[in-house]
């Protein structure tokens, strides 16, 4: 598998700590992560060296962790040298946690989903103006985006 491109481990409760073992997978270009419960990632992801699409919607990724500072995770996923198409949607930030990550890292960046979390204000947003090369930010259906938004978040 070492050519492998794309892969999709979708809905498979892959631990974090698993994760380091894509090193062995160097031409890997599309990581789709999507729905396994993670909570945390490896300090670096530095070794997918190809990889620009990374999928991790639908996890349990949270602003409120008291274990995992919400930056640690931005930190980790800007370790990724090529990356320019990041799904964080329907995880449970409510903030584009830039603070810490060295946005030289993440000037390939250029499309963004943060969609479905529980961001309740566009100021919870303005560091994706440090983004420089962001053409793409989805945010819908967050409370501040969902016009007579009444539910509790």
């Amino acid at each position: 598998f070492q050519f492998l491109e794309t892969l999709d481990l979708s809905f498979n409760r892959v631990p974090s700590s698993n994760l380091l073992t894509l090193e062995h997978l160097p031409w890997l270009w599309n990581l789709n992560l999507e729905s396994n419960d993670l909570t945390t990632l490896p300090s670096t992801l530095s070794f997918l060296r190809c990889l620009d699409s990374l999928n991790l919607s639908n996890n349990n990724f949270t602003s409120d962790n008291l274990i995992v500072e919400p930056s640690s995770i931005m930190s980790a996923i800007f370790t990724i040298p090529r990356l320019w198409r990041l799904n964080l949607s329907r995880n449970k930030f409510w903030a584009l946690h830039l603070e810490g990550v060295y946005i030289e890292n993440c000037q390939f960046l250029q499309e963004l989903d943060m969609s479905f979390n529980l961001i309740s204000s566009e100021s919870d947003l303005m560091n994706a103006l440090e983004l420089s090369n962001l053409w793409i930010l989805i945010i819908s259906n967050n409370p501040f985006s969902v016009k007579g938004n009444t539910q509790n978040y």
